[in-house]
């Protein structure tokens, strides 16, 4: 038969065909029921199978279609296999995931048929749900809220699959799918409320980057969730999710990543095999038609910057910096020079960057708040440099604390030879207005 997964778009009547012979197998022979369960509580490899054998999914954007009716088989691309692989490795490890991907991934629909294949296998697992409000949490009737996305993920499943005892009037309730046969549960929270409802195994928080209130959430979960999985399109720079973002590890399969840090999975419009370079170009070319090309950014293309007000630098140009030496021939020489930008109040870090030429070498921030301290440790960073020139942002008292500390290392005979401080005031005119 067909391998579905092998073509794009798949080949749903042939999906639909192979699922009704397994489960005429499955009812022929009672020890073939017993068999499949035992397969599908096998970790990864177990619950891709049981989400490629019974995993439905609702397609509103495809209702008038014939080939795709509205509730259709999930059929999973590579892509979102490894996703799962992801999330089971980070549920049996231990530890925090993140999620960034673009839109109309699947991502959502992957992590409720995880929630749900974790109910049905493993006793007394507690699920948790969150999102920023009641709506999208759960809105009965609404395919786009999670829970509903649950109840209709459970009303698919075979009746043979489904717990003994289960009735799905009883044991469906608002914000909570309790299983009579295990006491497994999957229950929701909302907003500020994520996690103040009982312990859970694991808590996916969907479309985290977009909270109101996300340091509370942090708080109400830290000690409630064994595992944390964010999943969310991107919004914004500085929040907690995009901070989280960058101080984490992205994950590939096979890959180790240290205890303590939090595993990242990059789900991008490429990965989708229906996402072509020639329906980026059609898509990008209408939203800049009519304006919103900062949409585009933001939800295609994962630009944090996109969501952000007079951005100096757009993230693009960024990501076309990446290397650009090696594009443009240009030699990896010249002299040396740094920059230092100092913290200021609140969550603020400092952060240094060196140069050769126009090639950054070195970036790295960190959270002294002692102005001397900075100085020494920006110092050592550009003493293995040779000649260099350090600039720093010499506007307010933070500056001068810069240069006290400098002149106690030349004092001192302490100051490396060939590194010179160069104050910078970042609040002062331009010098060349005509240029």
């Amino acid at each position: 038969m067909l391998d579905t997964r092998k073509v794009w778009p798949p080949d749903y009547k042939s999906e639909i065909i192979r699922r009704h012979y397994l489960l005429a197998q499955v009812r022929k022979d009672p020890a073939e029921l017993v068999t499949c369960k035992l397969i599908y509580k096998n970790g990864v490899e177990g619950c891709i199978k049981f989400i490629s054998d019974w995993g439905m999914l609702v397609e509103p954007r495809d209702a008038f279609s014939a080939d795709a009716p509205p509730l259709i088989p999930f059929i999973l691309f590579k892509r979102q296999e490894e996703m799962i692989r992801f999330i089971v490795e980070c549920l049996f490890g231990g530890g925090r995931g993140l999620v960034e991907k673009s839109r109309d991934v699947g991502a959502t629909w992957i992590c409720v048929w995880i929630s749900i294949w974790l109910w049905l296998y493993y006793p007394s697992v507690a699920v948790g749900w969150g999102s920023q409000n009641s709506e999208q949490v759960d809105n009965l009737g609404d395919p786009s809220s999670i829970f509903e996305k649950i109840r209709i993920g459970i009303r698919s499943l075979p009746a043979d699959f489904r717990p003994v005892g289960f009735d799905l009037d009883k044991h469906m309730m608002s914000r909570r799918v309790v299983n009579p046969q295990n006491k497994a549960s999957i229950i929701g929270g909302i907003g500020d409320n994520i996690g103040r409802g009982g312990r859970t195994l694991v808590t996916f928080k969907d479309e985290s980057s977009h909270y109101e209130h996300p340091d509370k959430i942090e708080a109400a979960l830290s000690y409630n969730c064994k595992v944390q999985i964010d999943i969310s399109s991107v919004h914004g720079v500085g929040t907690v999710f995009h901070r989280r973002r960058e101080a984490g590890i992205e994950w590939s399969p096979g890959c180790t990543i240290e205890p303590g840090y939090t595993k990242v999975f990059v789900f991008d419009w490429r990965d989708h095999p229906g996402k072509t370079q020639a329906w980026y170009d059609l898509e990008r070319a209408k939203f800049y038609r009519e304006g919103l090309q900062h949409v585009f950014a933001q939800e295609v293309d994962r630009d944090y910057s996109a969501a952000v007000e007079g951005v100096i630098i757009p993230m693009l140009w960024i990501k076309a910096s990446e290397n650009a030496h090696i594009k443009l021939e240009l030699p990896d020489d010249g002299p040396y020079s740094a920059g230092l930008d100092i913290a200021d109040e609140g969550g603020d870090l400092n952060a240094l960057v060196t140069c050769r030429g126009p090639i950054v070498k070195t970036a790295e921030q960190w959270g002294e708040r002692d102005t001397g301290v900075t100085t020494r440790r920006a110092v050592a960073t550009c003493q293995p440099c040779g000649r260099i020139d350090l600039q720093y942002d010499a506007s307010g008292g933070y500056g001068s604390g810069v240069k006290a500390e400098y002149n106690n290392l030349k004092d001192n005979f302490r100051m490396p030879k060939g590194i010179r401080l160069i104050p910078w005031l970042a609040g002062a005119e331009v010098q060349d207005k005509d240029r």
